[in-house]
């Protein structure tokens, strides 16, 4: 599904009747919502520490963008998520997503700050400025473990449903930082059926 797919998903979902979106889908065991339940939060969590990220790379001058950094946490992923028995692609998209979504909660941070130099955090003067550096928080095992406990229920017949609901009901962002959730939702709604 595309970002703006995924953006109609959770508006609709937003926009029914909050108890609609509360019940399990037809088919679907309430551990099985837990399952999904426990995956978001953990990706709402992450979403949640993205403006602290920005500020500290504000604040320190450093870069958003960290290709080393990432490939570091990819390649992490993928090693524990062989450990963990999960599909290690799937992981590393997962993964991939995660880091996409706190840049861009990032750099909106970061144009707003520009913007308006007066709510931006104060830059630390102590500070390297040629060697600051912050590196991208991993993704920890308890998101891969909930990852690979979530995927058997997205591939079922109607996962997107669940997905769709449980989403709309634990994802909370919003302007800017949609394309943000959008984007750290895309690989689970790659595999939903």
């Amino acid at each position: 599904m595309n970002r703006l797919g995924v953006l109609a998903a959770i508006c609709a979902w937003n926009m029914a009747i909050p108890a609609l979106a509360a019940e399990p889908a037809a088919g679907f065991t309430k551990s099985e919502v837990a399952r999904v339940d426990r995956l978001l939060r953990l990706v709402q969590k992450r979403l949640e520490l993205a403006p602290a990220n920005a500020a500290t790379k504000w604040k320190t001058m450093s870069r958003i963008e960290d290709s080393v950094s990432e490939q570091a946490v990819i390649s992490a992923v993928r090693t524990r998520s062989a450990q963990l028995g999960l599909d290690a692609e799937l992981a590393a998209r997962f993964a991939q997503a995660q880091i996409e979504a706190a840049k861009i909660i990032q750099a909106a941070r970061h144009r707003e700050w520009a913007a308006d130099a007066g709510a931006a955090p104060a830059r630390d003067a102590r500070a390297d400025i040629f060697h600051a550096s912050t590196p991208e928080p991993e993704v920890e095992p308890a998101m891969l473990r909930a990852l690979r406990d979530v995927s058997i229920v997205l591939r079922r017949r109607g996962g997107r449903a669940v997905l769709d609901a449980r989403a709309a009901d634990l994802i909370h962002v919003g302007g800017a930082d949609l394309l943000a959730g959008q984007a750290a939702l895309k690989p689970l709604y790659d595999i939903a059926k």
